[in-house]
């Protein structure tokens, strides 16, 4: 797992000295089993799809194939770490269990994706699972919600190049967009959302955008067990 703080600031010349708070993080796996996984993954995307946009239901994580199984339990596993890592102060274990949506897009031509979030649906963390890429993809992450403004435009966003293989986890209330891309290659990609009744337990006090109320009112999804030998 490798963590980036893509919020980070180094301080210039001069300048008062500068505490970071709250930097969102991009947490980004690497599978293993990618290469092993990957044509199967592609061949039932490729026939649960919708012709016209080579999109599938957000229903991905119950799925019966062997592929998309394996691909879920491991980003499950992979949330759970992701949680561990951000929240180490707290005395209580990662999630064991998540409730998750998921879907896939196979395309080759792509229109680039508008600002977006998921946190008003509910969701802890969101992701992406990059299966087939190519030279050229990218996704931007946008800090929005600062409340601050600054006329350096790197202090407010970043842009990561993706790699086959990777999924990407960060906090579901960071805006993030993709890039367009007009050429023959194919991609293949997996968007992840993940939500724990654990996790909502903070928010009680203090309610905020996207707070749901805990469990009972939990995103609609499938609820994933996490296999901690993956």
């Amino acid at each position: 797992m490798t963590r980036i703080e893509f919020m980070q600031r180094a301080p210039t010349q001069g300048a008062a000295s500068q505490v970071n708070l709250f930097a969102a993080p991009l947490l980004v796996f690497s599978w293993e089993e990618a290469e092993y996984w990957r044509d199967e993954i592609c061949a039932v995307v490729g026939n649960r799809s919708d012709r016209k946009r080579m999109r599938a239901r957000s229903d991905l994580p119950a799925w019966p194939d062997r592929a998309t199984r394996m691909l879920t339990a491991w980003a499950a596993a992979c949330a759970s770490q992701a949680t561990a890592a951000w929240r180490q102060s707290e005395a209580q274990p990662a999630p064991k269990q998540w409730r998750m949506d998921g879907h896939a897009i196979l395309t080759t031509r792509f229109q680039p994706q508008p600002l977006t979030d998921h946190a008003a649906e509910g969701w802890n963390w969101s992701g992406r699972y990059f299966a087939m890429a190519a030279e050229g993809d990218a996704i931007v992450f946008e800090d929005i919600g600062g409340g601050i403004q600054t006329d350096n435009v790197a202090r407010r966003s970043f842009r990561y190049a993706p790699s086959e293989g990777e999924l990407l986890l960060w906090p579901s209330w960071l805006s993030y967009r993709t890039e367009m891309h007009d050429d023959e290659q194919r991609r293949l990609a997996v968007a992840f959302n993940f939500h724990s009744a654990w996790l909502e337990r903070p928010r009680l006090a203090a309610p905020r955008t996207g707070f749901l109320g805990g469990a009972e009112k939990a995103p609609p999804g499938v609820d994933v067990d996490v296999d901690e030998n993956l």
